[in-house]
């Protein structure tokens, strides 16, 4: 039996800046993660055919964040500001938009609204006539696509402040994996111990003291605990392949976990022997946006560069949990053909690798990131107190802040969880 002064559960981003700042400050600390790998839903591969590593997982800044900025700077990591411009491709032709009418009178009736509300709820209250069809169905596909909510949980006055901030968005040029190694590099610096294939099934505590059993039989204590593992994993009925149990049990933050949203996502990557598309889209423009299975694709920098990622996120991403691969490779290719008005032939042809990530299915996540419910500020609140000065929650999932869903907010959740410790 190992014991530590703080025992961390979890690598990703919060865990990580949580064990620094603790380490730093003289604290002993373990941080126990199930996977082989650091850096949570930060995953960067090397693929040959690219001249940077290729993101499965979390690759935008979204917005000027502080902390990001000064953890990148500190690690001598330099990002890029990325073109917010997107169109709409039908046939491999960019369509025009000519509903920048009822988009204003949707975000002005929103803007009015005084009492919170799903998104379902306030279509079917204010734009529930057949003239706004096609409005329902684009704001439906980018609050699931973009924001990975469910329509019938997500709150109307998160995604309001949230779409009308207009604030610019950079990319880690050399891959989030980057400031995910230089943390644990400096975690280990100043003594933090780190294991991998630590899959952690109970939790048994009383204040002041806590001892956690994994998968394999091994014991850890500590005088405190910060747990840093998602919504998804968190919510996994007790007794149940991958769920992690609490001793004495925990209600209150049980249902509060249950009561925060938490998205699907699957994203592609897919590297092709050209890039087929510079004659078609602008190079001004870096998002493509169909009515594919798939709808929603990108360029990494310049439309020169042959590897396009894919994204499906929300209810639908959901639905694709017992899909392979293969399948899935399937849905993107032939949204591709819709897109860009090419035969499924040519496009097999065309690829030279082909990656996916579904974080549904991955056991160590089960989602892809966090989304506003109405009952979900309060159950963040309530998770952020911790419990009893011993158990603490950390993740982007335990944050209220502006940006939500986002690497920040894991390391902000995570820096403020440890100095919560420190200060007490």
């Amino acid at each position: 039996m190992s014991h530590s002064q703080i025992l961390i559960i979890g690598a990703g981003a919060a865990g990580l800046l949580a064990a620094r700042e603790l380490s730093a400050s003289g604290r002993k600390v373990v941080v126990l993660e199930g996977g082989a790998r650091t850096g949570g839903r930060v995953l960067d591969i090397e693929n040959p055919g690219c001249p940077f590593p290729v993101a499965l997982g979390a690759e935008f800044i979204h917005g000027d964040l502080q902390l990001s900025f000064d953890l990148l700077n500190e690690a001598g990591l330099t990002y890029t500001l990325v073109d917010q411009k997107g169109v709409r491709m039908e046939a491999g032709k960019e369509v025009s938009e000519e509903r920048s009418g009822q988009w204003k009178e949707f975000m002005d009736r929103l803007n009015t609204l005084e009492a919170d509300t799903t998104l379902s709820d306030f279509l079917f209250s204010f734009f529930n006539d057949d003239r706004y069809a096609v409005l329902r169905a684009d704001v439906l596909r980018f609050a699931e696509g973009y924001d990975a909510a469910d329509p019938d949980r997500v709150s109307v006055f998160s995604l309001r402040d949230e779409w009308s901030y207009q604030g610019l968005q950079y990319r880690v040029d050399e891959g989030y994996g980057r400031l995910i190694d230089f943390l644990v590099d400096k975690c280990q610096r100043v003594g933090c111990n780190i294991h991998l294939h630590k899959v952690v099934t109970r939790i048994c505590w009383r204040e002041g003291f806590v001892e956690i059993l994994t998968s394999n039989g091994e014991s850890f204590t500590a005088d405190k605990l910060i747990v840093t593992v998602p919504p998804g994993v968190l919510r996994i009925p007790s007794g149940n392949a991958g769920s992690l149990s609490f001793e004495p049990a925990l209600p209150e933050q049980t249902r509060a976990f249950g009561e925060i949203g938490f998205g699907a996502v699957i994203k592609i990557v897919i590297v092709f022997k050209s890039a087929f598309w510079v004659d078609t889209v602008s190079k001004d423009v870096t998002f493509l946006l169909s009515n594919g299975e798939i709808p929603t694709w990108w360029l990494h920098s310049t439309n020169t560069l042959p590897i396009l990622y894919g994204w499906i996120a929300g209810p639908r991403s959901a639905r694709m949990d017992s899909f392979t691969d293969k399948q899935i490779m399937q849905k993107a290719v032939r949204s591709l053909a819709l897109t860009f008005g090419l035969s499924e032939n040519f496009l097999y042809g065309q690829i030279e690798d082909f990656s996916l990530f579904n974080w549904n299915t991955n056991p160590f996540s089960k989602g892809g990131y966090t989304f506003m419910t109405l009952e979900g500020r309060e159950a963040v609140e309530l998770l952020r107190s911790g419990v009893q000065d011993t158990i603490y929650f950390a993740g982007e999932a335990i944050y209220n802040g502006p940006h939500g869903g986002t690497v920040e907010a894991a390391l902000i959740s995570g820096r403020e969880a440890a100095r919560r410790i420190l200060d007490n």
